[in-house]
């Protein structure tokens, strides 16, 4: 496990649990922070390429806001997992943007991770 903790108020946690690949991100994701997301991602591109391996998560369930910029990063790793669906959990506002902007057509939402398919930590 490793966790990304920045000044901008966004940290970032990577883990495995039950098998998944669980990327759990924590405050805003706007245009500010988005880069930091980005970031981690990047650095687990090759577990997001692996097709034999069940697609990972991105836990959005502590993130109070997710602005464009978030959308974008979130849309960039739903095409690196194709043509497995990226899994995304989310509530609250984050949610409601992913599917108002119909993203969830691309990524697969869940309430929470066990709805994910991810075992309790």
């Amino acid at each position: 496990m490793s966790v990304l903790v920045d000044d901008s108020g966004l940290s970032v946690e990577v883990d495995r649990t039950g098998g998944a690949l669980v990327i759990s991100a924590h405050g805003d994701v706007d245009a500010m922070t988005a880069d930091q997301l980005q970031s981690v991602l990047d650095r687990m591109s090759e577990a997001f390429e692996d097709a034999d391996q069940a697609a990972p998560v991105i836990d959005l369930s502590g993130v109070g806001f997710l602005g464009s910029a978030g959308l974008s990063v979130l849309h960039a790793a739903a095409t690196t997992v194709t043509p497995r669906r990226l899994r995304v959990v989310a509530s609250g506002a984050a949610k409601r943007v992913i599917q108002v902007t119909g993203l969830d057509r691309m990524v697969s939402v869940y309430d929470d991770l066990p709805s994910a398919g991810v075992a309790a930590r």
